[in-house]
């Protein structure tokens, strides 16, 4: 007794394990309707081009911060295309395409989770597709430049930036 009263005062002193972290809001995910989930893509083909501008891939990454309380992860997408769409001689926006089935992490447990039905649903849906507009000026002072597009992932589209 004597034991479990000192763990449950050392446990609840602790410092508060949230601060300064990235909170999250979890849902049951809706399904998507049938007709809404494109087909899949053939097994080991490329990600498609985007038409204007391409982008330098040897030059190019696309990287995420996975958080949760205790820990963060960087995602790494390896296999994608893109390119800027000029209007004149400005780039305008970018069209990026992500093959969701190259995503790396430093755990392959988290990785392979991640690319599971759970959440990409890599082996059916391969595909994941950015279309942004870009404008000077970064958000919150940080930054040269600001995206806000569409990301397109399961037939769902939602905007962000």
């Amino acid at each position: 007794m004597l034991l479990c009263s000192l763990l449950l005062a050392l446990f609840s002193c602790a410092a508060d394990v949230t601060k300064d972290k990235v909170s999250a809001t979890v849902s049951e995910p809706a399904p998507p309707p049938p007709a809404m989930v494109p087909p899949p893509s053939p097994a080991g083909k490329p990600a498609e081009t985007a038409p204007g501008l391409p982008f330098d891939l040897a030059a190019s990454s696309i990287k995420v911060k996975g958080a949760k309380v205790t820990k963060s992860h960087e995602i790494v997408f390896s296999d994608f295309s893109g390119a800027y769409i000029l209007q004149g001689e400005e780039v305008r926006s970018v069209r990026v395409v992500v093959k969701t089935a190259s995503l790396t992490t430093d755990s392959e447990k988290l990785a392979a989770h991640l690319r599971s039905d759970d959440f990409l649903n890599s082996g059916l849906i391969a595909d994941a597709t950015f279309t942004g507009e870009i404008s000077l000026g970064g958000l919150e002072g940080k930054g040269t430049h600001t995206v806000k597009g569409k990301m397109n992932l399961h037939g769902i589209e939602k905007d962000i930036s």
